[in-house]
Parts: C-alpha cells; sequence; structure tokens
C-alpha cells in the first residue's frame, strides 16, 4: 500500500537520520552485474553537490568492514548506511525517498519491482525488463555510466515533492495492475484459455 510515514520515521531513527536528509536506497548483492563500484562513484559524486543525500545499501557483502568494497577516494563515508543481507527489505524501501538499480545486466529485476511496488521514486539503468517494469513513470540511464546515474540522482532529489509522490503513485498503479499475483493469475488463465479454446467441441 502507499508509503507509511510511521514506519517511514521508524526505520529512518534506526538509520540515524534526520528530517531534511534525502535517503537513496539500493539493493543488490555484492556482484559484479549489480555494479557497486559505479553507484558508489555515482554516490560519492551526487553527494559532492548535494548536502542533503544520505544513501542506503542492502544486500549481501554490503556490511561496512567488507574490505571488497569499492569506496571511491574521498568518498565521505558517514553518508552511506551499509546493512549487509536482510531479510526485511519492505521495512528499509519505507525509509528510502528514491531507489536507484545500478545493474549492468538484469533479467526481471526483483528488487525493482518490490521498490515500485512500494511506490518509491525509481532510477534505473536500461537492462532487462526495467522500462516495462516502470511503466514510463521512471528515470532510464544507460549501463555503466556513473556520470548519468549521479546526474539521475541530483535531478530527482531536486523535484517537487509532489512530483515524486505522484511518480511513487504511478509506480504502485502499474505494479498493482500489471505485476500483482492477481495480474499474473488472469494472464495465464487468458494464456490457457486461448490454448485450449481451439480444441473444443463445436456447439
Amino acid at each position: 500500500g502507499p508509503p507509511d510515514p510511521e514506519a517511514r520515521a521508524a526505520a529512518r531513527a534506526e538509520l540515524g537520520i534526520t528530517g531534511d536528509v534525502f535517503l537513496v536506497g539500493h539493493v543488490a548483492r555484492l556482484d559484479p552485474a549489480k555494479d557497486h563500484p559505479g553507484f558508489f562513484r555515482a554516490a560519492a559524486r551526487a553527494a559532492g553537490e548535494n548536502p542533503r543525500l544520505h544513501f542506503l545499501l542492502i544486500g549481501q557483502g554490503l556490511e561496512p568492514a567488507n574490505p571488497a568494497l569499492p569506496w571511491p577516494r574521498g568518498a565521505d563515508r558517514s553518508r552511506f548506511h551499509l546493512l549487509g543481507r536482510r531479510e526485511d527489505v519492505p521495512r528499509w524501501l519505507a525509509a528510502m525517498d528514491m531507489f536507484v538499480q545500478s545493474s549492468r545486466s538484469e533479467g526481471l529485476p526483483n528488487a525493482l519491482g518490490e521498490a515500485l511496488a512500494a511506490g518509491v521514486p525509481s532510477l534505473a539503468t536500461e537492462v532487462g525488463d526495467s522500462r516495462e517494469l516502470m511503466g514510463g513513470a521512471g528515470r532510464l540511464v544507460p549501463p555503466g555510466e556513473p556520470e548519468a546515474l549521479a546526474r539521475g540522482m541530483l535531478e530527482m532529489a531536486g523535484l517537487p515533492p509532489e512530483e515524486r509522490r505522484e511518480m511513487g503513485r504511478r509506480f504502485r498503479e502499474h505494479m498493482a495492475r500489471n505485476y500483482s499475483l492477481a495480474a499474473m493469475a488472469r494472464a495465464y488463465l487468458d494464456l490457457y484459455r486461448r490454448a485450449v479454446e481451439p480444441f473444443r467441441p463445436a456447439r
């Protein structure tokens, strides 16, 4: 359903984040296909231009102590909140002002789908089914281009709040209409009916 202000406040309080912070989320295990180096570079670049930006990273390998994390030189690490692998992703989606998918390749991006269904304004690389999933309401950038990703983050952080809310609402409706279990069940039923129709005996 629509974002819950109490859930948002509780999750942000747990991260130690105050009111004016614009929280950018990223959910993906540490894997070359997910392009964390590109995300970190884009984040550090955008953070340099907008002091309100903080980043929440969730996924296996995203533990603060992991020496394999691709920190860019001079990144302000205090603005990055790393939670590692979590089973309660929806709880953290509620804390985000924006979701970013930075992948170089994807099939059907589950994390993006979850963010969209939760109504989180999203920016994604144009890989796999990202365009279809977003239904024309989000921002798409080419994969492997941290500059474009940084620009997208800054643009979205600069939108009036009501424009971002409207984007979130459109995501929720699009996902409910096209990707809910009910919608999928209807699509399968339809497919099944079309498949058996030719074999029905004529009345």
